[in-house]
């Protein structure tokens, strides 16, 4: 099987302090993934801490997306969210949120060949470069650009959901 990475998006962060609702940034993040672009979506480490009225989550999520027979695309993230439960008044209504520190960290790769089907010897080596240089780049840049524009969305709601003048 195909164990190259070719990487996409490096340690892409962004932070936010103020008000936001833990929850609701949490699920929009998988939600985009999982539902709008159709990733497969795994929480491969979730830590949480409850002190009194303040919490801590650390979740590390993995989302897969087999673009072509031939490209995989991973999308990685931290959430480290912390922050004091508090209440909001909005439109006569008591909101829940939290008054903290929010960041995510991103990572994206493309694995090629991830079935592991590509013929071995000198002459599939060589078709393999012909194909590639003339015919499967386009497929490739297809895939780099739908990696980085789902990462860029990925932070966009990431920005939205903690946006704390809207809260909802």
């Amino acid at each position: 099987m195909g164990h190259d990475r070719i990487p996409i998006i490096s340690e892409k962060k962004y932070k936010f302090e103020g008000i936001f609702d833990i929850k609701y940034t949490y699920n929009i993040l998988v939600d985009f993934l999982e539902n709008s672009r159709h990733y497969d979506v795994a929480e491969k480490d979730y830590d949480e801490k409850i002190d009194g009225n303040s919490r801590n989550i650390m979740s590390k999520i993995e989302a897969e997306q087999e673009f072509t027979d031939y490209y995989k695309v991973i999308i990685k993230y931290q959430l480290v969210m912390e922050g004091k439960d508090i209440s909001i008044e909005q439109d006569g209504k008591t909101l829940k949120m939290s008054k903290g520190k929010a960041k995510i960290i991103v990572n994206a790769y493309i694995i090629p060949d991830f079935q592991g089907h590509k013929p071995n010897g000198p002459l599939a080596e060589f078709l393999e470069k012909v194909y590639h240089k003339y015919i499967g780049h386009d497929e490739f840049d297809k895939c780099v650009g739908s990696a980085a524009g789902d990462v860029s969305e990925l932070i966009t709601r990431f920005k939205q959901s903690v946006n704390a003048t809207k809260f909802r």
